[in-house]
């Protein structure tokens, strides 16, 4: 039976942060503890300000590390048998009316290498990412312009192309299935925002928190201060896990370090193409876009189904550039939604992106 978040004053874990990282957590540790109370602490049920339903939701195994692949592996599958890793009742078939529709492309990623040093990296990686079981694909110039004749390659000395269970997916979509099922086994979301942490000793014994104006604080009041006791504290705030670490140091100097986490502001833009243009794309390469990244760091991708005249591109700002946000004025105006970190610099596309992604595909140059 479900507890009322009202009368909940104790968890064995609670989970500071209701993402996807967080909901997943909170579904894993149900499915494979069932006797473990999990509560998730979210400042905003809505979900507006947080990081995953802003993003491009790109999924790929096309990294240097080890760990990160098996995790590409792990998550492809998951993802690929989603209908069944979250029913309700195992063996059974899941309705088509009740199927986790995640709007899947699974139509890879293709990462260019521009010198022949970047392409002696991306042979290596991808040597790396073949003996862990990935498939992934190396493309000499000659093949790239063979298989995507939309794609300027002259500059380019080799591409590398996930060929399964990369692509991209709708991350809305993926948050709500773990969420939902990780409430119907019996987790508890609680619409508030950390504020601090109860200590003894070297361990933290539980956390407080101000509850917020959220869709589940039956018995609460907005504004006002709780706390929740509980064994296990996990940190899943993604951008704010710093800020989450710095209430700790400030609530126990025992329990302090630090941890190098910070807001930054990433920029997605949405262009479209004329629909000869679309149609072009539709017959080249059986339809399949994938999100091509350009030796710049530049991404780009198609948006919906073959056919789409929507794209998505962005990028990684420089170093110098990739200044860091106060995490705590985002939170204090987080009510107000006053969202620096949501204000895109259209600077960036109009002087970097755009005559990037027009040289690497010709096509964009009449893009609007």
């Amino acid at each position: 039976s479900f507890t009322n978040v009202a009368s909940r004053t104790s968890s064995h874990c609670v989970i500071v942060g209701g993402g996807i990282i967080g909901s997943s957590i909170a579904y894993f540790t149900k499915k494979n503890m069932p006797d473990c109370s999990v509560t998730v602490l979210e400042r905003d049920c809505r979900y507006r300000s947080a990081s995953a339903p802003l993003s491009v939701g790109g999924f790929r195994m096309q990294f240097s590390v080890p760990e990160n692949i098996e995790i590409g592996l792990f998550s492809g599958n998951f993802i690929r048998n989603i209908n069944e890793e979250l029913k309700d009742v195992p063996g059974e078939n899941v309705e088509e009316s009740e199927r986790i529709d995640l709007q899947f492309f699974e139509e890879g990623y293709l990462v260019l290498a521009g010198s022949e040093e970047a392409a002696n990296r991306l042979e290596s990686n991808v040597n790396v990412q073949n003996g862990l079981g990935a498939k992934t694909k190396l493309l000499a110039r000659k093949e790239l312009k063979e298989r995507f004749d939309w794609l300027n390659s002259e500059d380019i000395s080799m591409g590398s192309l996930g060929t399964e269970s990369e692509g991209w997916l709708d991350p809305w979509s993926l948050l709500q299935a773990f969420r939902s099922k990780a409430q119907r086994l019996g987790v508890e979301y609680v619409d508030g925002s950390a504020s601090g942490f109860e200590t003894y000793g070297d361990k933290i014994t539980g956390v407080n928190f101000t509850a917020s104006r959220g869709c589940q604080t039956s018995g609460r009041e907005v504004g006002q201060s709780y706390k929740i006791d509980t064994d296990i504290v996990v940190n899943a705030c993604g951008a704010w896990s710093g800020y989450l670490n710095d209430l700790l140091s400030a609530s126990n100097k025992e329990l302090s370090f630090t941890l190098p986490v910070v807001p930054k502001r990433r920029s997605v833009f949405v262009f479209s193409v004329p629909d000869e243009t679309a149609q072009y794309f539709t017959e080249s390469n059986d339809g399949k876009f994938p999100l091509v990244v350009d030796p710049s760091g530049t991404y780009f991708r198609r948006d919906g189904k073959i056919g789409s005249k929507t794209f998505l591109c962005g990028k990684s700002p420089s170093a110098e550039a990739d200044i860091d946000y106060d995490p705590t004025a985002e939170i204090e105006c987080f009510e107000d939604d006053v969202k620096t970190l949501k204000e895109s610099d259209y600077a960036v596309f109009e002087e970097e992106l755009w005559p990037t992604i027009a040289h690497r595909v010709p096509k964009f140059e009449n893009i609007k």
